[in-house]
């Protein structure tokens, strides 16, 4: 990461530039934040709240409140931001790509096979080959179980018949 000279935030290993009159950078508290009841969130443009809670500069659209987007006045759902470069498609580009997900933006499933679909939620796969918000959430879960009940819902489910495991029989596990 490189970064520019001047004061630096105090917080250990921390490379950013401290803000504003604190000796932190903003990912640690620095420069000016959100004035809503317990937002911890950075203030941003000349308000006093974070986009969040109305700061920023909002979208130009009459009755829209969301906030505007890059160098545009308007939200992505009104026209805002960087524009799919296919012609005749109106959606927002995805990501660091210049086109919108149905024609090939943003981040793609990397499935040995050479799937060319988006993948999905938090994962590099797409939903198709088990890349959902859902299949995070069970991964996620997985990995929180004790490791002791981990290996005794492996246990039990290798398991060829309740015989073979008179304590799985005893816990009621079926064969």
């Amino acid at each position: 990461m490189r970064t520019a000279g001047g004061r630096r935030c105090h917080v250990d290993h921390c490379p950013k530039s401290a803000v504003g009159s604190t000796n932190l950078c903003i990912a640690h508290g620095g420069g000016r934040r959100c004035k809503f009841e317990e937002c911890k969130r950075s203030a941003e443009g000349a308000t006093s709240f974070c986009i969040r809670h109305g700061g920023g500069r909002r979208c130009k659209t009459e009755h829209c409140n969301k906030s505007a987007v890059g160098s545009t006045d308007f939200c992505v759902g009104c026209g805002g931001g960087r524009r799919c470069l296919v012609d005749g498609c109106e959606k927002s580009a995805v990501g660091a790509t210049d086109r919108c997900k149905a024609h090939g933006g943003g981040r793609r499933c990397m499935h040995p096979e050479g799937c060319t679909r988006g993948a999905q939620g938090s994962s590099f796969l797409c939903s198709e080959h088990g890349g959902s918000r859902a299949m995070a959430r069970v991964q996620k879960q997985r990995q929180a179980l004790p490791s002791a009940a981990a290996s005794a819902a492996a246990a039990a489910s290798a398991s060829a018949s309740a015989s073979a495991l008179p304590e799985a029989a005893a816990m009621g596990v079926d064969e």
